[in-house]
C-alpha cells in the first residue's frame, strides 16, 4: 500500500525501508500537485464506495473509466464530430508520425509507398 501512495499523490523518491518510504511521503506532501492528488484521493473513495455499495460491480474498471472521461473533459478533448469537440485535433491526438525526413529528398513521407 505505501509502494502505491506516491503513484496516488504524484511524487516520487527512491524506494528504501518502509519507514523511509512513509517519512518521504509525509516530507513530499507540500510538493503533491493538488489535481493529482484529487483525482487520486477522489478515484480511491469511488472504489472503496463501489465495493462497499455495489461489491458485484468491477469497481476498478469503473474508476479507470471515471477517471480517463475526467482527464479527457479537463483536457477539452471531445469525440470527433460532436459539436463541443477540441479546437485543434493535435490537442487530443498529436500525431505520432514524422512530418518530414531529413533522408527524403523528394519531400515524401518515408511512410508512403513509392
Amino acid at each position: 500500500m505505501v509502494d502505491q501512495v506516491p503513484k496516488l499523490l504524484g511524487v516520487h523518491f527512491p524506494k528504501e525501508s518502509f519507514a523511509h518510504n512513509l517519512l518521504a511521503i509525509v516530507q513530499a506532501l507540500p510538493d503533491t500537485p493538488l489535481p493529482t492528488a484529487a483525482v487520486g484521493i477522489l478515484l480511491m473513495v469511488l472504489l472503496v464506495v463501489l465495493e462497499r455499495w455495489l461489491p458485484h460491480a468491477p469497481a476498478p474498471l469503473i474508476a479507470l473509466a471515471v477517471g480517463i472521461a475526467g482527464a479527457s473533459a479537463r483536457s477539452g478533448c471531445r469525440p470527433e464530430g460532436s459539436s463541443w469537440s477540441a479546437t485543434s485535433p493535435e490537442a487530443c491526438h498529436p500525431s505520432p508520425l514524422p512530418t518530414s525526413h531529413s533522408s527524403c529528398s523528394s519531400g515524401q513521407q518515408p511512410w508512403a509507398s513509392p
